[in-house]
């Protein structure tokens, strides 16, 4: 019983640390936003604020409902510490990188080749791609080895 509260409330300080964090960036962005000079970077810190506060309200409310039910609360983390699964989780990551490094190395080696300015929505468009691919071939293959081993 002993792991599972320690399990509980390492969620739900990690919930309240990325809610801290997220609130801290986005408040800076927001605080910073007269600078012109840092106008683009100031987007960039309130989206990652605004991420860092959605995940840190997502743990908090695991934390709640692991509260509610200790059964949820043990197969967790039961499932996070499972050899299996751990090394599949693994196994995905790796072929997203894989297919992560090799887009943007062909991206690199395209962008090398043309004489030409890039549009920068072509750039944004092809980033959106190799983001999008990466998380598609990490659900495809943890689709893939979950059905396998």
């Amino acid at each position: 019983m002993e792991n599972n509260s320690h399990y509980r409330n390492k969620v739900r300080t990690t919930g309240v640390l990325l809610l801290g964090a997220g609130i801290l960036f986005f408040v800076l962005g927001v605080v910073l936003g007269d600078k012109p000079a840092l106008q683009t970077y100031l987007k960039l810190l309130q989206g990652i604020g605004v991420y860092l506060i959605l995940m840190g309200v997502l743990n908090l409310v695991r934390a709640y409902f692991f509260q509610k039910n200790p059964t949820a609360l043990q197969r967790d983390r039961i499932g996070s510490t499972d050899e299996r699964k751990t090394w599949i989780r693994y196994r995905c990551g790796n072929n997203a990188f894989i297919f992560d490094i090799a887009a943007a190395i062909i991206a690199l080696l395209v962008v090398g080749v043309i004489q030409e300015p890039i549009d920068p929505d072509l750039a944004w468009w092809v980033l959106t791609g190799i983001v999008s691919g990466t998380l598609i071939i990490y659900a495809a293959s943890l689709i893939w080895y979950e059905s396998k081993y």
